[in-house]
């Protein structure tokens, strides 16, 4: 589940894991995390759209083909019923919460409430705020990067949405964001806004047939 990347002197990237422990489905953190049969885990609302089957939406064949996944410890057969619920992962959520602060979370709500009433300057130094508590959360770069949109700030909403997709690549807003603010520079690189567009647009699709059939 966790992936570390080792630097030159072999510390872990947090970055690389940061990657690793969103939800497969929506790419959420790993708040009050499930673990599926297959090994995936989803965070608590995925969890409960997936409730009537409990099969992973990725693809192959332990996440969506079998009856009961099969799993061998010591040589011995392991068998484990689909109709049984996803398992919630404590360890998981206290690795999370360590990495992730949540007090960062109170100010991202902040942040939020302030953007939707439209006070958008405010909004931005609560994201900083929470970005200077969790770091690697895409999703606090990610809505940073649509406060500056608004404010029409275009090289910091670049900026942000590019650290939103240093995260978290496969995030469709993160690329929409980017592309927005690449259209808004104008210039010579107006032109790289369909790209990012286009790359948003391929990763939706994508999204859309891994969870097909699993209320996503």
């Amino acid at each position: 589940l966790v992936a570390a990347r080792a630097d030159g002197d072999g510390a872990a990237s947090i970055s690389t894991l940061s990657i690793r422990i969103g939800c497969v489905v929506c790419f959420a953190l790993l708040r009050k995390a499930k673990t599926l049969h297959c090994g995936h885990s989803v965070c608590a609302a995925c969890a409960t759209k997936l409730a009537a089957t409990n099969l992973c939406p990725l693809p192959g064949p332990a996440c969506r083909s079998l009856d009961k996944l099969v799993m061998f410890d010591s040589g011995k057969r392991l068998e484990y019923p689909r109709d049984v619920p996803p398992a919630s992962n404590l360890l998981l959520e206290k690795f999370v919460d360590k990495l992730f602060p949540r007090e960062a979370d109170a100010e991202k709500d902040q942040a939020n409430t302030l953007l939707k009433a439209g006070k958008v300057m405010e909004a931005v130094a609560a994201y900083d705020r929470a970005i200077a508590l969790s770091p690697d959360s895409h999703t606090l770069h990610g809505n940073r990067a649509q406060a500056l949109l608004q404010l029409q700030d275009w090289p910091r909403a670049l900026e942000a949405a590019d650290a939103s997709i240093a995260l978290v690549p496969r995030w469709p807003k993160a690329h929409f964001r980017r592309g927005a603010a690449l259209e808004g520079l104008g210039g010579p690189r107006a032109q790289e806004c369909l790209a990012a567009f286009a790359v948003c647009l391929a990763l939706i699709e994508s999204h859309r047939a891994r969870t097909v059939g699993f209320g996503a």
